[in-house]
């Protein structure tokens, strides 16, 4: 995040991490995350780096969209080495 409050959106592809877009704020950035979750998503999971408060409204959002129940917990230690902090996403499991 700098002075013009851009968040990059990265998915994890055959692997590697990859830059798929590039948002400005927290409310875009939900909604990317958002309409990323397929309406047949299984197991969804909010991970978050210090970001609760953003964890906990994505996961109700999600909860709206898909009728299932979310968990939301913290990343681990090494993501946050890499990713810093003021980080939230999103995992599941397609059927």
């Amino acid at each position: 995040s700098t002075i013009l409050n851009r968040k990059p959106i990265m998915v994890c592809k055959d692997g590697h991490v990859v830059n798929v877009n590039l948002v400005r704020g927290g409310h875009e950035r939900l909604n990317e995350l958002i309409n990323a979750v397929p309406q047949n998503a299984e197991e969804i999971i909010v991970h978050h780096i210090g970001s609760i408060d953003e964890a906990n409204v994505l996961m109700n959002k999600l909860k709206e969209k898909t009728g299932r129940e979310i968990m939301v917990r913290k990343a681990c230690p090494s993501l946050c080495i890499h990713l810093g902090s003021d980080v939230v996403g999103v995992v599941w499991k397609e059927k």
